[in-house]
């Protein structure tokens, strides 16, 4: 959901619609099974304070758009020895899961993550893609 942990069972999510939604659903299933929660609006009374969560909430975006470039580039890899139509549908599967979960980091980034990292995806998966079609058309797949 895009939670960012303070500490042991304290976290904070950004406000948006789908969270609350999803957060109440969490509610009633812990007090369904005997446990209890609390959930609650706050704000900071310390303008440092919002400004270091949302650089939290930016890091632990960079750290998921980092390991989704990490499973792109073994994927690119993984293409420049792929001769068989089963290696590249199996290429093509990746690329496609992957690209869903770059548009849910993307979704859950609300404060924003590097834009380098952001190129750096959108490269890899454009040149999986290129290559791709060139296997396709080359008659491999």
């Amino acid at each position: 959901m895009g939670v960012l942990y303070l500490q042991d069972a304290v976290c904070v999510v950004p406000e948006r619609p789908d969270l609350t939604q999803n957060l109440s659903y969490a509610v009633s299933a812990v007090e369904e099974m005997g446990g209890s929660c609390q959930l609650f609006a706050a704000t900071s009374l310390l303008p440092v304070g919002a400004e270091e969560i949302a650089s939290a909430f930016r890091a632990q975006a960079d750290v998921h758009l980092d390991e989704i470039l990490v499973r792109l580039q073994t994927v690119a890899a993984s293409l420049g020895t792929a001769d068989t139509p089963l290696l590249f549908e199996r290429a093509h599967e990746d690329l496609k899961r992957e690209r869903g979960s770059y548009l849910h980091a993307r979704k859950l980034a609300v404060f924003g993550a590097s834009s380098e990292r952001e190129t750096a995806i959108d490269t890899c998966m454009e040149q999986i893609k290129n290559t791709l079609d060139t296997g396709v058309s080359s008659g491999v797949k």
